[in-house]
């Protein structure tokens, strides 16, 4: 079996929820801790995701060294940290020590109405530089996989203009937000997915997002990914 075991503390609705993100840290933390032995006998380590929205990975970094990391680490998600208003080279900088696995992606993001708007892509057709990223990864943490996973079809839109998006952060904007806005202006607009007439949603989402990861695998390939 895997010597990981990928979990998530939630999504970005619990950074509005009593107390924040900080509370819902700490609650991880304790729920960790006391589930200790069950992770370390069966020789597992676990791997907390950067997920929905919900911890910038500065705040992740925070929850693994205080669960502990000689047995709890990173499930690294690239898609995600563009959610939490990073670049996700900065956001694979400070997670990359910590990483026991990962689920990437590309991100398109955009300047839109209210702030800025982000699009899950396949590997190679986004704004992220994989060649700097996966030299980083494999210097770093060489022993975790590249897994790709592919969410796409749809916009998130990032409403850093309205005060009620502030709600989230009430420390103001986290560290390495600059570089986020370098990123986030860098892309343009893509549409949504959208089936063909009288074509089955589900069935065509489904091709569409099999051609996503077929491409994905192909660019990773021709960056050297998966070669030995």
């Amino acid at each position: 079996g895997s010597p990981v075991f990928r979990v998530i503390l939630g999504s970005r609705k619990d950074r509005l929820t009593a107390g924040g993100i900080e509370a819902r840290i700490d609650d991880m933390v304790k729920f960790l801790k006391a589930n200790k032995s069950r992770a370390t006998d069966a020789g597992i380590k676990i791997a907390v995701e950067n997920h929905a929205g919900d911890m910038h990975s500065l705040e992740l970094v925070r929850l693994v060294e205080a669960a502990g990391k000689e047995w709890v680490g990173v499930n690294l998600d690239s898609g995600n940290a563009v959610w939490t208003l990073e670049d996700p080279f900065e956001n694979l900088k400070n997670l990359a020590p910590y990483t026991l696995t990962s689920s990437l992606r590309d991100t398109m993001a955009w300047p839109s109405a209210n702030g800025f708007t982000a699009a899950w892509r396949a590997m190679g057709e986004g704004l992220v530089d994989w060649k700097k990223y996966f030299s980083h990864f494999g210097k770093v943490c060489p022993d975790a996989p590249v897994c790709i996973e592919t969410i796409s079809g749809f916009n998130h839109e990032l409403k850093v203009k309205t005060d009620g998006f502030w709600k989230a952060w009430p420390k103001g904007k986290p560290k390495g937000y600059a570089q986020f806005e370098t990123f986030a202006r860098g892309g343009k607009a893509v549409a949504t997915f959208k089936p063909a007439a009288g074509v089955d949603r589900k069935k065509a989402q489904q091709v569409f997002q099999k051609g996503d990861i077929e491409r994905s695998i192909r660019f990773c390939r021709k960056l050297g990914l998966g070669r030995i």
